[in-house]
């Protein structure tokens, strides 16, 4: 039936029926003229779950011929707590044998405090878990920027969730001109400096605050900031901590 609709009108229905992440996948693989007219319609709300979707879809976005016109976001990038531990130990081998090599040197030496080679270990254990760090959360954080750079015109609703590394990270202020609704569980957008990763939302009514063991921030910070957090919004959004 819908292969006898004009695209205008298929286009209509399509943007009511792809706001759950899958519809839009289905209809994909109904007829050749429904994948061609509802692909616009497809990309209305987006699901991205786990490291790999969020960088394969940063990549997805650089390259695509389409202005994508997304209106609602999830991103949920963050692991159990068992995976992230292993993610972490994998990621500081460097500094663990770079401590290890500074122990040895330390133990079987007497050196006066400015001696070079103690110095040069204790500089490569700096270096290496600065490295580590990097490593855990450079990539991700760069693959979430992209996105919420590419879709941010159009964006309404965002529910954002990423691990401590990755959000400590998000340092590019984004613009998301028509956001609404903004649910964070990672601290977003709160950073380490005093300018937060949110430029001037003049439309944002509503901040979800989710508090969670895994984020680096805790929740009472988005209080202990809220002047600093409103400034960026012309109105002063409704606060909900869920703990």
């Amino acid at each position: 039936m819908l292969d006898r609709l004009p695209p205008e009108i298929c286009a209509i229905i399509f943007d009511f029926a792809c706001r759950d992440g899958r519809t839009g996948l289905a209809l994909s693989h109904v007829s050749r003229y429904i994948r061609n007219t509802s692909e616009l319609a497809r990309y209305t709300s987006i699901a991205l779950v786990g490291r790999a979707q969020i960088i394969a879809f940063a990549q997805f976005v650089e390259h695509i011929h389409l202005k994508l016109e997304t209106r609602y976001l999830f991103i949920n990038g963050q692991e159990s707590e068992e995976e992230l531990k292993s993610i972490v130990y994998e990621a500081f081998a460097g500094t663990r044998k770079a401590e290890t090599e500074y122990r040895n040197l330390a133990r079987n030496q007497l050196p006066p405090p400015d001696d070079e080679k103690l110095r040069e270990a204790e500089e490569a254990v700096a270096l290496e878990a600065t490295n580590a760090h990097l490593l855990l959360g450079r990539e991700e954080a760069s693959a979430v920027e992209t996105i919420l750079h590419a879709l941010g015109p159009t964006l309404e609703i965002l529910d954002i969730a990423v691990n401590k590394y990755v959000a400590m990270m998000l340092v590019n202020p984004v613009s998301l001109p028509h956001l609404v609704d903004l649910t964070t569980r990672c601290g977003f957008p709160l950073r380490l400096s005093d300018v937060p990763a949110l430029e001037p939302t003049h439309s944002l009514r509503y901040l979800h605050v989710v508090d969670s063991p895994h984020q680096w921030p805790r929740v009472e910070i988005f209080f202990q900031k809220r002047n600093l957090i409103y400034c960026s919004l012309a109105h002063p959004p409704r606060i909900v901590r869920v703990v």
